[in-house]
Parts: structure tokens; C-alpha cells; sequence
């Protein structure tokens, strides 16, 4: 039998998703839970043609669309396919067998994956029990070998990271051999970027995903944002075609038409809140969020597992407990629509009463 290299041997990955999910309450994956207006899906579909099926994709105008709405250089961008192909752009580029790279769990996996693809010595950091990062312990964990600093902003803690402790990494990294890349796939639910700060940081690393507030996870379709020079190197490892003409199209027309987007997030934020007061009147902790999506632990004393598989029977998927502190006692939802938060919460309180 014919087997794979040694590192990729070592990659473990889940079993193939082949559950029909376009008749649940989607809540296990923090994409966008509603569909598009009639009206929004026509004027989408409307800019595809039928060149856009039979012809390489043209990317350019997307290019300039994205560097229009974010105020970049067009060298200072690398669109990807997904945050993912982004990601494994990144490593692909500057990391090293056996370097250094400082993650944080939870976190998006394929940053995991990436470092035992590419050979990197990943050292997991844990949140404190306040849910946050230990800046003055990131800090400290900085050394020689370590080539890559990751910080998902926010995080999958659901927590902002502030600005001035990011600023914090980036100065104490800024003359030597460190990457500090910021993941900001929930960027529009935050009131931090770090955009502005490329031109300052010749080592900060920016991905961006159109999966989340743009809520095209299908498509897949993301960003790379720094500084020329960092780009520069990036493109050298880039597919012949970025992404594809129908995934730049329909990106090229939500970027110009932030309408949307900016509509969706309120609609998160409106359900966001209804969904905190109504966890929070169950006596329930809930874990602030700047996501769409929110941890929270129960309030009674059953099962959290048993909760997920019986809302699976109402067709209410929500993500499992996680054995990582201090995030293991609570459940994780993504958040809708104030509809659909009233719902769930409905089905949850009636089946927490089911179990007790």
C-alpha cells in the first residue's frame, strides 16, 4: 500500500459531513443562519452570466472593489479561497519545519492542521478563566524559534482582543523574524481592526473571510491584507486562478452593496440580544460576544451532551461541549435573527423542563 508523507500521515480529520442541513435551525457552524431576501438572491444571481461559467475567472475588478471598500493598495491584497487557502498560504510561505507557532485554543482548526502539514512545533495556549488572552503571558512566550504568532480578533472566545495589546505584540516582535497574524474573520461584529496598521508593521498578517457578516460560506471567498513586501512573498505560492468567476462576481457585488451585509449584522445583534436576556432569565451564564455566535452554560444539572442530542431531534443543531479550559462546562450557539433566538430558546428551556 502506498502511504503519505510522514507529516501528512499524522493529520487526523473528521469524517465527511453528509448531513442535508437546508431543513434545520443551523446554529452548530457560525455561518449565517437566514437566507437572503428574495430580492437580495435575484439582484446576486443577476450579476453572474453565463461567460462567468464557460471563462477563467477574471478576479481584477474584485481586486479593486475590495482595495476600494477597505483603502489598500492593490499590492497590499491576496484575495483566497476561503480564510483557509489563506491561511495555508501563510504557512506555505514562512513556516519552516520546526519553527515556532503560538496559537490559542479554541481556534479556527486549520491553523492546526497547517503547522503538523508544514512541520511547525505549535504550542497551544489556553484563555484564562476569564476567557481572555494573557497578553503579558503571550508576551513572555515569545522566543528565538518562534516564527508565527496567531490571534484570532475576536476570538473563538468571542472576545475582542484590544487594539493597544495586539499593538502590544506587534512592537515587542517588530525586529525579528516573528509573523503576528491577525485572524479578523469577525471583524464586522467588532468594533477593532487592525487594517490601519500594515504600513506601520512590515510583519503583521491580516485574514479576512466573506463567510461570516457577507454570509457566502459556500462560496468561499477570502483576504489577505499587509504590507507589499509580506504579499509580495505570498504571491509566489498563489493557484494559477485565486478563486473562481461566479465566487469573484458574487463577492465583487456584496462588497459594492454593504447594505447587505450591514443589515445582516443588525439582525445578529438584535438576536444576540434577545438571546442573552432570555439565557440570562434561565439563570444561565452567558460569555459576552462581539461574534455571532455566544457561549453559555446551563443552569441545571443535566447532561450538556444529552441537551445537543435532544435538540438534534427538533432539528436545532447547536455546536457540543469542548474539553478545552475553561470552555468546557458551556455550549455554543451561533446566533440569528430575533425570530429564530426566540425559538431556540423556547426549545431549549422545554428541554432542559423534559430532562430535569
Amino acid at each position: 500500500m502506498i502511504k503519505s508523507k510522514k507529516l501528512v500521515s499524522m493529520i487526523d480529520r473528521p469524517s465527511p459531513d453528509i448531513l442535508e442541513r437546508s431543513n434545520l435551525y443551523r446554529f452548530e457552524k457560525n455561518e449565517r443562519t437566514t437566507l437572503f431576501s428574495e430580492a437580495e438572491f435575484k439582484e446576486i444571481m443577476a450579476s453572474i452570466t453565463s461567460f462567468d461559467l464557460v471563462a477563467y475567472g477574471e478576479l481584477e475588478p474584485l481586486y479593486l472593489a475590495v482595495c476600494k471598500w477597505l483603502k489598500v493598495d492593490r499590492e497590499q491584497l491576496l484575495i483566497t479561497a476561503g480564510s483557509d487557502q489563506g491561511i495555508k498560504a501563510v504557512y506555505e510561505t514562512f513556516i519552516e519545519q520546526g519553527d515556532e507557532v503560538i496559537n490559542y485554543a479554541p481556534n479556527y482548526a486549520m491553523f492546526s492542521v497547517y503547522a503538523k502539514l508544514f512541520g511547525a512545533v505549535e504550542t497551544v495556549k489556553h484563555y484564562n478563566n476569564s476567557f481572555l488572552i494573557d497578553i503579558d503571558d503571550l508576551i513572555a512566550s515569545i522566543g528565538e524559534k518562534t516564527r508565527m504568532v496567531i490571534i484570532s480578533n475576536p476570538g473563538h472566545n468571542g472576545v475582542t482582543v484590544a487594539e493597544n495589546d495586539i499593538l502590544r505584540v506587534l512592537e515587542h516582535t517588530k525586529n525579528t523574524n516573528t509573523i503576528v497574524l491577525v485572524d479578523e474573520a469577525y471583524v464586522d461584529f467588532s468594533k477593532v481592526d487592525m487594517l490601519k496598521h500594515i504600513n506601520t508593521y512590515n510583519h503583521l498578517l491580516i485574514v479576512r473571510t466573506m463567510s461570516k457578516a457577507f454570509g457566502i460560506a459556500s462560496v468561499r471567498v477570502g483576504f489577505l491584507l499587509a504590507c507589499k513586501e509580506l504579499i509580495a512573498e505570498l504571491y509566489r505560492v498563489k493557484p494559477v486562478h485565486e478563486i473562481d468567476g461566479v465566487a469573484a462576481k458574487i463577492a465583487k457585488y456584496l462588497v459594492e452593496n454593504q447594505s447587505i451585509k450591514l443589515k445582516f449584522v443588525a439582525d445578529v445583534n438584535e438576536g444576540k440580544q434577545v438571546l442573552k436576556e432570555k439565557l440570562n432569565s434561565m439563570g444561565m451564564e452567558v460569555i459576552p460576544s462581539d461574534t455571532n455566535f455566544v457561549y453559555f452554560k446551563l443552569n441545571r444539572n443535566v447532561d450538556p451532551k444529552q441537551v445537543v442530542e435532544k435538540l438534534m431531534e427538533k432539528k436545532i443543531f447547536i455546536k457540543s461541549p469542548i474539553n478545552v479550559s475553561p470552555f468546557s462546562p458551556f455550549l455554543r450557539t451561533t446566533v440569528g435573527d430575533a425570530v429564530q433566538m426566540e425559538y431556540f430558546c423556547t426549545e431549549l428551556e422545554q428541554t432542559i423542563q423534559s430532562m430535569s
